[in-house]
């Protein structure tokens, strides 16, 4: 799927169902901060890309990332959500400090629209 970069390194972690729903809850709560900030724009819709491998620690509630969204989801939102096998979605960069892509993996990516 990709090359490391020389100087990057890999470790090894262990998630639990509370890392996961933890992380959901931040994100969400990150992303409905700055949705509310918005003067210019009213956004309705979010859409969700979340790690298969999120989903495999999930293992005996399935439920968790999408209970944890009804949750958090602002009323007059709706929420789409897939589970995907890495996912894209923007990074500053560390030396220009400007958005590109990246493919990111185990990660919660939201776009609000």
């Amino acid at each position: 799927l990709g090359g490391m970069p020389e100087g990057s390194y890999l470790g090894i972690g262990l998630i639990s169902r509370d890392d996961v729903q933890n992380s959901v809850t931040d994100a969400l709560e990150t992303i409905v901060r700055m949705v509310n900030e918005e003067s210019e724009y009213q956004y309705k819709t979010f859409l969700c890309v979340t790690c298969a491998a999120r989903f495999l620690a999930l293992a005996s509630n399935l439920k968790a990332e999408g209970d944890v969204c009804r949750e958090h989801l602002p009323k007059g939102f709706s929420l789409q959500g897939m589970y995907a096998y890495g996912e894209f979605c923007p990074a500053k960069g560390k030396t220009t400090g400007k958005d590109y892509n990246m493919f990111n993996n185990f990660t919660f990516a939201i776009l609000a629209i």
